[in-house]
């Protein structure tokens, strides 16, 4: 039986964020307290997808092309200064 249940991973770590995105967690939202940004990932994955990915960066082990890095990184700061890139 599949977990229908959605599982949210909260960062305010701009550059986990980016790698996020990079592998493609693109269901995600932005929400800014005070001075910093909040992102949250959703994941409806049974398997826990985004909390392996975390582990693999916080492991130094993460396999993406620097320009998909790049481009999340300019998706989020465009997103947080510049306005909202996704519907």
């Amino acid at each position: 039986m599949q977990n229908l249940e959605s599982i949210t991973y909260n960062t305010k770590d701009i550059y986990v964020a980016a790698y996020l995105i990079s592998l493609g967690c693109n269901k995600y939202t932005l929400t800014k307290t005070d001075r910093q940004f909040l992102f949250s990932f959703h994941d409806n994955d049974d398997q826990n997808q985004i909390e392996y990915y975390v582990s693999q960066y916080w492991d130094d082990d993460i396999k993406v092309s620097p320009k998909q890095l790049f481009n999340g990184f300019k998706e989020l700061k465009f997103r947080m200064y510049g306005g909202e890139a996704r519907p």
